[in-house]
């Protein structure tokens, strides 16, 4: 079985993509197709899925390559490299609402066209490791008995499980790109005042935050929690803070204001 890169190529100019199928040849490169229109762009990834798909913008047929791209994109998680003659402003701008992973303007050399295709591939490679990282970290945090939200450096939420969706009554859906003040609303449980947030906290102190008194969590939906909390940092390997990690934990008493005992544990018991 051959472990080479598979590439498929669109370009509507049997030349160009004889010399382009060519050189990636020699690179060491496997071709699984030469492609001539949209239409037949689309039918060919769908059969033979590459692992990058060379796309020149324009292409025989109804389709052109930013369609087609748009139409694979929603189907596939294929890296593509847009081949053009020209580049003015409007197609590029089209052209990058399918996230490309590259250009490369006619005419092209071996060496840059080499370039361009092992920097694809490469950042396709990353994001899919990342992506993979980040189901993982949430399939681990969906399981916690804790209330968990995690924002961004700028404290907008980027992630709730199930037990702070139900603390604090909002979808995860519905709360996802909001500040984490308009979403979490902590009093102090003598005073009933707004406690400030522990994302702002946090990141004002550059310093992890954990409560010094017993405080009470208001949901949306009037649902009241007593709580302690924890905020600490998500850092990236720069050590730059991109986020903020919030540990809810429920204590003693369980829902404060309601008949129910205590929120549901993440089997639905």
């Amino acid at each position: 079985m051959s472990n080479k890169v598979k590439i498929l190529i669109a370009e509507d100019e049997m030349l160009v993509a004889k010399n382009l199928q060519k050189n990636l040849e020699d690179f060491g490169f496997e071709i699984v197709s030469t492609t001539c229109s949209g239409e037949e762009t689309i039918l060919k990834a769908i059969e033979t899925k590459p692992q990058l798909l060379l796309m020149d913008i324009r292409l025989e047929g109804d389709i052109d390559g930013i369609e087609a791209a748009g139409l694979i994109n929603h189907r596939m998680d294929i890296p593509i490299v847009y081949l053009t003659a020209y580049a003015d402003e409007n197609t590029i701008q089209r052209a990058k609402q399918t996230n490309p992973y590259g250009y490369l303007i006619k005419p092209f050399d071996p060496i840059e066209l080499r370039t361009t295709i092992e920097m694809a591939l490469n950042k396709h490679q990353l994001e899919s490791k990342s992506r993979d990282r980040q189901e993982w970290l949430e399939t681990i945090l969906d399981g916690v008995g804790h209330g968990i939200i995690v924002t961004n450096e700028k404290g907008a939420v980027s992630f709730m499980n199930p037990v702070a969706e139900f603390m604090t009554g909002w979808k995860y859906e519905e709360a996802f790109g909001r500040d984490l003040i308009d979403v979490l609303k902590i009093l102090h449980e003598d005073t009933r005042k707004m406690v400030e947030q522990p994302s702002i906290q946090a990141l004002g102190e550059k310093n992890i935050v954990r409560q010094s008194y017993r405080t009470i969590l208001c949901g949306k939906d009037g649902k009241e929690f007593l709580v302690d909390y924890c905020a600490s940092f998500i850092r990236d390997i720069e050590n730059n803070i991109i986020g903020i990690v919030l540990d809810l934990n429920e204590i003693g008493r369980g829902i404060i204001n309601t008949g129910i005992e205590k929120a549901p544990s993440n089997d639905g018991s």
